[in-house]
């Protein structure tokens, strides 16, 4: 019986293949909460605090999609 190592890294990648991830934006997310709790009433006042939230997240979305974290899935030949 031969064993196919592509459909074997393939099966290993498509299991256990994650990326250690660091928490972003924890500072603005920080600051977002803390404005909510302070306008439970008003929370159109926290606008500001939620865009900045935002773009930091968008911020972080796009640099990771532009990087290979991940090796790809070998093409049999």
């Amino acid at each position: 019986m031969l064993i196919n190592p592509a459909f074997c890294f393939n099966q290993v990648y498509e299991r256990f293949s994650y990326v250690e991830k660091q928490p972003i934006c924890q500072e603005a997310e920080k600051t977002v909460l803390k404005c909510f709790e302070q306008n439970k009433e008003q929370s159109l006042n926290c606008s500001e605090e939620v865009r900045y939230f935002t773009e930091c997240v968008l911020k972080h979305q796009m640099e990771y999609d532009s990087k290979d974290y991940l090796p790809k899935p070998v093409k049999d030949k």
